[in-house]
């Protein structure tokens, strides 16, 4: 069964919950602070984000949830590594995300100003025609040390 994009769908297909970056923020209204809840995309693109950011092992009770993205990190620039960045990548979300169906992983140029790698991911909401994309910043840092940020 299909569902329409509608007021109701962010509930029963995607969920919301609550950020995992900015638990809270700050209401104008009531002068205090209340919990950052999402839904719809910005739920998948967060929890995309959460998976792509974690290494095999790092969770303590999860040892199997992330990607295996950290290993390419010196890997030369070449088409090896492009192949094993979106092999890595399609593993993970296939494992870890079953909200979407992945379209596609499309790796851009190194921006060797900032050492970065942007990669693009197309998916499409499971049981909907809702498509969405998400870009993934894969940070090399100046150091040589991986160091995992949000564009804002």
């Amino acid at each position: 069964m299909a569902y329409y994009y509608n007021l109701d769908f962010k509930e029963k297909v995607v969920g919301s919950g609550m950020s995992l970056n900015n638990t809270f923020v700050y209401d104008n209204r009531s002068g205090k602070y209340k919990n950052n809840v999402i839904s719809g995309e910005d739920k998948i693109n967060e929890s995309l984000y959460s998976i792509l950011s974690t290494r095999l092992g790092e969770r303590m009770f999860l040892p199997e949830f992330g990607s295996k993205l950290h290993q390419i990190l010196f890997e030369p620039n070449d088409l090896i590594r492009a192949d094993l960045a979106k092999l890595y990548i399609k593993d993970a979300i296939d494992k870890w995300e079953k909200r979407i169906d992945l379209i596609s992983v499309e790796l851009e140029e190194v921006d060797y100003d900032t050492n970065t790698l942007p990669i693009i991911i197309y998916y499409r909401i499971t049981n909907s025609n809702v498509t969405g994309s998400y870009v993934y910043p894969f940070n090399l840092g100046n150091s040589g040390d991986m160091d995992i940020h949000e564009f804002s």
